[in-house]
């Protein structure tokens, strides 16, 4: 009697055991799945990302060759206006030239 009491408590915590493992393996197979799960969505996230960067980075390429194209245009423009200014200056010093060398035939003839 207490022998087959034995075999029965074996048979019990055997039950048990196959019991908790299975349940462990579950516990863990769901875990997995989770993990994978929260995996591809990272990964999606991450590929989401990378992409908004790539749009960003061709964005501000295609800003930084309009603002060098300004610069350029707006460098081209002060040195036109630079020489007309030069060109400017040179004929009013020579107008200057001429109205002192006409002041000065005046004065002589005065």
């Amino acid at each position: 009697d207490e022998e087959g009491l034995d075999l029965e408590l074996e048979s019990f915590q055997q039950q048990r055991r196959k019991l908790l493992v299975g349940t462990l393996a579950e516990m863990l197979e769901k875990s997995s799945e989770q993990l994978v799960h929260v995996s591809n969505v990272w990964l999606h996230k991450e590929a989401t990302l990378l992409h908004l960067l790539q749009r960003k980075d061709a964005q501000l390429m295609m800003t930084i060759q309009r603002e060098r194209l300004h610069v350029t245009r707006l460098r081209e423009t002060v040195r036109r206006a630079t020489k007309r200014m030069e060109e400017q200056q040179g004929e009013l010093r020579f107008v200057l030239n001429r109205y002192s060398e006409i002041e000065n035939n005046f004065e002589a003839l005065a």
